[in-house]
């Protein structure tokens, strides 16, 4: 394998299942549905967590800081802040990390063509199709290949599936949980059988009432009648009875034709109910995200939610957020920035967001009592002005608090004199 003419050869896959995928072009479950990101997505628990994180990944402020010695400030002219702000000419900040996101999410890995201008800046950042782009090694040097039917790399158009190398330090890769660190785990593989089961489910709900929730009656036909005419008989009934709208229409039968009761399952026989809150559970799992938050209303006590809601925070969102920054450290900073550690790329996240405004209000007259924040800081959180005349940028402590005096040293008695001692 060279980088002029990348290919994958069958020992660098997953497994035994991909080997037989990708030859045999199916996907299959045991549940017999064949699991894609558009089948993936049309379950509303799959489709709500995947666009409650990357949208919460897109939404959160993303900057450029600089160490000044004291702490971080931001440094909004630096190139990688530039080209976070507008990526391409294309897509908003929200709309790139969104995407990137929801690739890493689905597929395992998102992927991003860095552009840069002749002295190695990066100006640009173009979205890559995660199941055509894979990363190699060759002679020990990492790449990326991608297939691309209109390449940007050296300006030109190419043909409908060309393959081009990319080098590492030019590919932007948010990758997901994997075996050697080079690329994420399938997730749409991986837990197929589990989201193949939630589709099964969801597809036997709707032929449930496209069927009146079931064959209801059995037609019974005299054993002369023709083929032919049990055909059209059936038919017929179909028109007439198959769907919940068309349900409990008089019939009229002839030709000795007998209507024939059949014992009916509701959905709670078939357990339908409970099947679709367990699979929104099972994708909870597989997102990463509380259980209440794509559907499952089991646990809705308000303290619990609280909790969940701040696990979901630290837990699912602090762990992509470091994916993101320590790649972006990687590829968007110059080596002379990372030598120094003069930078870094981080979110801004806002703790304070979708806390209410009692919280907040405690929270901040704590800190401000503290001297940890002054008023414009404070403001600063909740997008009012700065105080004029810099009345704001002053911190105050309470004046009745001050540090305890040290205790007196106690002397020792004197002891008295030889003389003034009786005998």
């Amino acid at each position: 394998m060279s980088a002029e003419n990348p290919a994958v050869p069958l020992s660098s896959i997953a497994d035994g299942d991909d080997i037989y995928d990708a030859l045999t072009g199916s996907g299959s479950t045991g549940s017999g549905v064949k699991v894609t990101r558009k089948t993936a997505l049309g379950l509303s628990a799959v489709w709500r967590g995947v666009n409650l994180i990357a949208g919460d990944v897109g939404r959160h402020s993303f900057r450029v800081y600089r160490y000044d010695g004291a702490g971080l400030t931001p440094d909004p002219a630096h190139q990688a802040a530039l080209v976070m702000r507008r990526p391409n000419e294309y897509m908003t900040p929200f709309t790139f990390r969104q995407t990137i996101q929801a690739h890493a999410l689905l597929s395992g890995n998102g992927y991003a063509y860095i552009l840069r201008d002749d002295a190695a800046r990066p100006y640009e950042l173009l979205p890559l199709d995660p199941d055509s782009t894979w990363p190699v090694r060759v002679g020990g040097q990492l790449w990326y290949v991608s297939q691309v039917s209109d390449s940007p790399l050296k300006g030109k158009r190419r043909g409908p599936k060309s393959m081009v190398k990319i080098p590492a330090s030019d590919m932007l890769h948010v990758k997901g949980l994997g075996f050697d660190g080079l690329v994420g785990y399938p997730v749409l593989k991986v837990l197929r059988e589990t989201l193949g089961a939630a589709v099964a489910a969801r597809d036997y709900g709707a032929r449930y009432f496209v069927n009146d929730a079931s064959p209801g009656v059995v037609l019974e036909v005299p054993a002369a009648m023709k083929d032919t005419a049990i055909n059209n008989l059936r038919n017929t009934w179909s028109e007439m009875q198959q769907g919940f709208k068309k349900a409990h229409r008089p019939a009229i039968l002839r030709d000795g034709v007998k209507l024939v009761p059949f014992s009916k399952a509701t959905a709670r026989d078939a357990q339908m109910l409970e099947s679709r809150a367990f699979d929104a559970r099972e994708v909870a799992n597989v997102l990463g995200v509380p259980p209440h938050k794509v559907g499952d209303p089991s646990r809705t006590a308000y303290n619990s939610l609280e909790s969940e809601n701040q696990g979901y925070h630290e837990d699912t969102l602090g762990r992509w957020f470091v994916a993101w920054e320590q790649e972006c450290d990687s590829k968007l900073l110059t080596e002379l920035e990372k030598m120094r550690e003069s930078h870094c790329c981080r979110f801004d996240p806002r703790p304070l967001s979708g806390v209410p405004l009692a919280q907040q209000a405690s929270f901040f007259s704590t800190m401000f009592n503290i001297g940890a924040l002054n008023q414009d800081e404070i403001r600063a959180f909740i997008n009012l002005n700065p105080l004029p005349n810099g009345q704001g940028k002053v911190y105050r402590v309470p004046v009745n608090l001050a540090p305890a005096a040290a205790p007196a040293a106690t002397q020792p008695d004197p002891q008295p004199a030889p003389s003034e001692v009786m005998p």
